[in-house]
């Protein structure tokens, strides 16, 4: 009897303590968060910069079709940061750009006409509305290189991506034809499935 009597009052002994302490930790006050980690968080960047490539007479008075020039923008983050350049370049030069000479078929009319942008590998996938009023002037021969020059450089300069393929309404073929370059099998631009995913 004696012996569960002191067991008894062991265990009574340690639940007083430790609800003691548990009241203690819950007495103590509590530190007051750090101001200037709350200001590094509130100042966690909300926009970043990516690169667009377009035309500029005033550095290129040769006009070489396929020769483009890198302009930075700031841009809100929230999206891969290719599809973010793409549909910046689609916007075309902003009016401060065009007063330093950057040209493209791309403006503000065309601004509106991206469909989707995707990502598979080393390609990205560009689909527009049909923008073929809109870009007039951009399938003669020139005006094909020089557009294609501006998606190409702007795709590589903001993830590495070594190919854009582009399509009006979810067709490629339809962009290509209308650009003159055709829909050969080697170069397997045509192929409207990556489109449809």
């Amino acid at each position: 009897m004696k012996r569960r009597t002191v067991v008894l009052l062991f265990g009574a002994v340690a639940l007083t303590v430790i609800a003691a302490l548990f009241v203690m930790l819950l007495l103590q006050p509590r530190p007051e968060p750090d101001p200037e980690l709350r200001e590094d968080e509130a100042e966690a960047p909300a926009e970043l910069t990516v690169e667009l490539y377009f035309a500029n007479v005033e550095r290129d008075p040769e006009a070489v079709c396929d020769r483009v020039f890198a302009v930075e923008r700031m841009v809100p983050v929230g999206m891969p940061r290719v599809e973010a350049a793409l549909r910046e370049l689609v916007a075309g030069p902003e009016p401060e750009e065009r007063e330093r000479g950057d040209s493209s078929f791309f403006s503000a009319a065309t601004a509106s006409r991206v469909r989707s942008v995707h990502t598979e590998g080393s390609t990205v996938y560009l689909d527009l509305r049909d923008s073929r009023q809109e870009l007039t002037g951009a399938n003669s021969s020139c005006g094909s290189a020089s557009l294609l020059a501006q998606l190409e450089q702007t795709a590589y300069a903001n993830g590495g991506y070594e190919r854009v393929i582009v399509a009006f309404d979810g067709e490629p073929e339809r962009f290509y034809e209308w650009l003159q370059i055709g829909c050969a099998a080697a170069t397997a631009l045509c192929d409207p499935a990556p489109f449809k995913r």
